[in-house]
């Protein structure tokens, strides 16, 4: 069996508390990418609610503020498909 050689497109994802992946083909990506950025962009806009929801907790009841919350988007080498070679 021969060896997959890039570059090539890894598309990544948490399912529960694992990092799953799947290479996608160029004509995958090109058909889901749209699909992709949608799904990107809800995990940055969840963040930032997120974000804002403990910032407003804090005020409300004196806390001292924490750091931001991170986590919910993963580093551009791992969020969604890119290629690697």
């Amino acid at each position: 069996m021969g060896f997959i050689r890039g570059p090539y497109h890894h598309w990544t994802r948490k399912i529960d508390t694992k990092t799953v992946g799947r290479y996608l083909s160029d004509e995958q990506l090109e058909r889901y990418s749209e699909w992709l950025e949608e799904a990107r962009r809800l995990r940055d806009l969840f963040g930032e609610l997120e974000t804002l929801s403990l910032r407003i907790a804090e005020r409300a009841e004196g806390w001292e503020p924490q750091a931001a919350l991170t986590g919910h988007r993963c580093p551009p080498s791992t969020d969604g498909p890119h290629e690697q070679g």
